[in-house]
């Protein structure tokens, strides 16, 4: 009889914690872009104040940076940096940061 109940339990036990573990949502995670992108820059290195969707967080807002900003604007700031952020110079090299700079530039 206890052999039964051991078995029933561990039964549940294994059902139980198969199903109920939670698979991440696709949503939750940024999408995937090619090395060397401008947008694989900004995924390593501007994300996470900016937000995945440009949206913004801790930093400002960018899915409409290219308006208020021009290319040579934008690239100061990412070289120099400005207010809280930190200088990017250090970071990204001349190459993406000319990309990056561009590729926010077009965003208006």
């Amino acid at each position: 009889m206890k052999k039964g109940w051991i078995a029933v339990l561990t039964c549940s036990f294994i059902l139980t914690t198969a199903c109920s573990g939670q698979t991440k949502s696709t949503t939750d995670a940024p999408p995937t872009v090619d090395a060397g992108t401008p947008e694989a820059t900004y995924q390593k290195n501007c994300m996470n104040c900016h937000g995945m969707n440009l949206q913004g967080g801790t930093g400002p807002d960018l899915t409409k940076v290219g308006s208020k900003l021009s290319k040579e604007d934008i690239h100061k700031v990412l070289e120099n940096g400005k207010g809280r952020m930190p200088a990017q110079k250090s970071y990204i090299n001349a190459e993406d940061l000319e990309k990056l700079s561009t590729w926010l530039s077009e965003k208006k």
